[in-house]
C-alpha cells in the first residue's frame, strides 16, 4: 500500500506532496522502533506514549490532511490548521482503539493484547502513576526492567485500570483533543465541511469497534 502511495504522488508532480509521504514513510517505522525500545527500556511514561502514538497512528492523520490541502490549493494556514486536525484526529483514533483492549473481544481487539506484546498504554500509565494500589508493585518492578507481564498480573493491570479511573482518564484526554480538532479548523470554511469534519472527529471517539 504504501508503494502504492509513493506512486500516487509521484503523479501528482508536487514536491510538497512528496515530501509529506516521505516524513510519514520514516515516522511511522519510527513509532514502532520507539515502542520497541522504551519496552526493553521499561521507560514507560504519558509523554513517551503520546510521542509513540504520534509517530505510529497520527501522522498518518496528518500526512492525509498535508496533501489534501496541498492538492486543493489551500494556503500555508489551512495547511498548518488542517495539520493540526489530523493530528488531534490521529491521537484520538488510537486512545479509543486501546481503551477496547480492556475490555471483550466483541467490540474490538481481545482483551488485554497489548500487554500482551508488552504495550502499556493511557489507562494502565495513569493508574500505574497515581494509585497506591499495592497489587501494583511487582507489575511496577517487572515493567521498570523490561520484563512482559504474565497473564495474572495482566488481568490485574487491567481491572485495577477500570476501577480506579484509568478509562476515564483516557475518555477525558480524548474529549480533550477532540475540541482542540475542532478549534484547529479554519473559522472560515464551508458549514457543509466544518459539519462534516466535527461528525468526523465525533465518530472517531464514539465508535464501538
Amino acid at each position: 500500500m504504501f508503494s502504492m502511495a509513493l506512486n500516487c504522488t509521484a503523479k501528482t508532480g508536487d514536491i510538497r506532496v512528496i515530501d509529506a509521504i516521505s516524513v510519514m514513510g520514516r515516522d511511522l517505522p519510527n513509532g514502532e522502533v520507539m515502542q520497541v525500545e522504551l519496552q526493553q527500556n521499561g521507560t514507560y511514561s504519558e509523554d513517551n506514549y503520546l510521542k509513540v502514538i504520534y509517530y505510529k497512528t497520527a501522522s498518518l492523520f496528518v500526512c492525509c490532511a498535508a496533501c489534501a490541502v496541498y492538492t486543493a490549493g489551500g494556503n500555508d494556514e489551512y495547511i498548518e490548521k488542517f495539520c493540526n486536525y489530523g493530528k488531534y484526529a490521529g491521537l484520538c483514533f488510537q486512545m479509543k482503539d486501546d481503551i477496547f483492549d480492556y475490555y471483550s473481544n466483541d467490540i474490538g481487539k481481545p482483551t488485554g493484547s497489548d500487554m500482551r506484546e508488552g504495550k502499556i498504554t493511557l489507562p494502565a500509565l495513569y493508574v500505574l502513576r497515581t494509585s497506591s494500589n499495592t497489587l501494583l508493585e511487582p507489575i511496577r518492578e517487572k515493567l521498570s526492567n523490561g520484563i512482559y507481564l504474565d497473564e495474572k498480573e495482566i488481568e490485574t493491570l487491567i481491572e485495577i485500570s477500570k476501577s480506579e479511573g484509568g478509562v476515564e482518564y483516557t475518555t477525558r484526554q480524548i474529549n480533550h483533543y477532540r475540541n482542540l480538532a475542532i478549534e484547529s479548523i479554519p473559522e472560515d470554511i464551508n458549514d457543509e465541511y466544518r459539519n462534516a469534519l466535527i461528525a468526523y472527529i465525533d465518530y472517531v471517539i464514539s465508535r464501538e469497534k
